[in-house]
């Protein structure tokens, strides 16, 4: 028996010299730990359980069993009476492999053999205290345990290297708030790794995530804010057991490039009213505030910008005026200071011109019947008169080239007062008419849009008879008698 087991002895030390080995196709290292026990180990008869010992260790800290093979020979006149088991303690308990229960073997003396493909422990540590224990639960036979041998195969995966080289690098300052996340990581077996990237603002312990469990080495935040300090950090899993953390990494974004504007509209006297803002092809319109405020907002720092401004009030939508060569600064805002426009329209009245009947909106006139417009302008500029026309402008489809247009004589209105300016106009076409006015003033060296009104209802032109003329006879300035000429008097 002894040369038996020196030569198995013999034979286990060669095997030694072979259990390690790499998996090539799964870029996973693997191995085997073997050992065993040839000291005999009494088993009482009918008594209490004992137990032949392996310690087994030098498998890396991050291996894993994958499977469990033993070999053992027990010395007994009667087997049934046995209980047979493997076992190992580890994470606070015993985990126990039964190999046979009492009744379960026969009556022929001894046992020897070799039990393979056991799973009972996968996923655990190799470097155990590993026992084979036998008790025996009846009396009158007794024996012992001549020899305990084992190995347990394992897998011992490498963790993904800790990340690196980060774009934004660590502590960058100025960096779009367009940009992407990146870094550098691999495996050392070769493993795909899955990446989780957690990213917040004013944070250094990062919550969210923006990446989750997925490959390729970057990541896209969206768009950040301006003049903001933002932290992240790399999670790298090989989906293997191996989890590598990169450090906390953290940048700047650049301050805003752009402005905002606000158009300060003097004396407003509340209710609607718009400011457009232009520059080159583009153009952004802004409500007015009930405090005459007007904000552009994000808008590129830039000096050739200029603006409309317009109020809707009881004669609908009129030109306020404008300004140009207006400034928003880089990463402020430009408060823009704006007043009306004068002279300007006050009033805007129709007359018939021939009897100096008021002309109502909506009111009929006959085809032929000449129009007067008298339109009160008013400068409020303190000692400065102002010369101006108006442009009259009256039209059935309210675009155009328009049915009539007619413009005043140029006055001067005095400094802080009114005047009065006429135009006149025939109507040649039937239907509904529209009108508008323009206040057009001589402001430096030419002509300067001061006022301008929306299109409002003017008056409706009847068509002629078909079969003649309607002609009015007056008979001591007390009745009229209208007759209707069929090609004869």
């Amino acid at each position: 028996m002894y040369n038996r087991k020196s030569i198995i002895g013999y034979i286990i030390v060669y095997l030694l010299l072979l259990v390690s080995f790499f998996v090539c196709n799964a870029k996973v290292f693997a191995g085997t730990l073997n050992d065993y026990n040839a000291y005999n180990v009494s088993i009482p008869d009918n008594g209490g359980s004992v137990n032949s010992d392996l310690l087994l260790s030098g498998a890396p800290s991050n291996a894993t069993i994958t499977k469990v093979k033993v070999y053992y020979e027990i010395r007994h006149t009667y087997p049934w009476d046995l209980d047979i088991w493997l076992t190992t303690y580890y994470g606070g308990s015993w985990h126990d492999y039964f190999l046979y229960h009492q009744g379960d073997l026969g009556s022929v003396d001894d046992i020897v053999e070799t039990r393979d493909n056991i799973h009972a422990w996968d996923g655990a540590s190799p470097n155990q205290t590993w026992y084979l224990v036998v008790r025996d639960r009846a009396s009158g036979d007794i024996g012992y345990i001549d020899f305990f041998e084992l190995w347990v195969e394992y897998e011992s995966n490498s963790s993904p290297y800790t990340p690196t080289n980060a774009d934004p690098y660590n502590g960058k300052t100025d960096v779009s708030i367009n940009a992407n996340l990146d870094w550098t990581c691999s495996d050392p077996d070769g493993d795909t790794v899955y990446y989780t990237v957690y990213f917040e603002k004013n944070d250094s312990s990062p919550d969210p995530t923006i990446k989750n469990n997925s490959t390729g080495s970057s990541a896209n935040p969206g768009t950040l804010d301006y003049d903001s300090h933002y932290y992240w950090q790399v999670e790298a899993d090989d989906h293997k057991g191996g989890v590598t953390w990169g450090p906390l990494w953290d940048f700047y974004t650049e301050s805003n490039p752009n402005g905002n504007l606000n158009v300060q509209v003097n004396s407003w006297p509340g209710g609607v009213g718009r400011v457009v803002l232009y520059r080159g092809g583009s153009s952004w319109q802004s409500s007015i505030g009930s405090n005459g405020i007007a904000q552009f907002t994000n808008k590129a720092a830039a000096s050739d910008y200029w603006y409309e401004v317009y109020y809707d009030g009881a004669r609908g939508e009129e030109y306020w005026g404008d300004k140009t060569n207006v400034s928003i600064p880089s990463g402020g805002t430009a408060t823009n200071s704006f007043s009306r426009f004068y002279p300007y329209a006050e009033s805007f009245i129709l007359k018939n011109h021939t009897t100096g009947q008021l002309i109502n909106p909506g009111d009929s006139i006959e085809l032929g019947t000449t129009v007067r417009a008298e339109v009160t302008v008013y400068n409020g500029l303190s000692g400065q008169a102002m010369d101006c026309y108006v442009q009259t402008i009256f039209d059935r489809s309210q675009t155009s080239p328009y049915d009539g247009q007619p413009i005043s004589s140029t006055l001067s209105v005095p400094a802080s007062d009114r005047r009065t300016f006429t135009t006149t106009y025939t109507p040649t076409i039937d239907g509904s008419y529209y009108k508008t006015l323009k206040v057009i003033s001589q402001l430096g060296t030419g002509p300067y849009l001061t006022d301008g009104w929306a299109f409002n209802q003017a008056f409706a032109v009847n068509p002629l008879p078909e079969n003649g003329q309607v002609i009015d006879v007056s008979f001591d300035n007390t009745s009229v008698i209208k007759d209707q000429i069929n090609g004869f008097i």
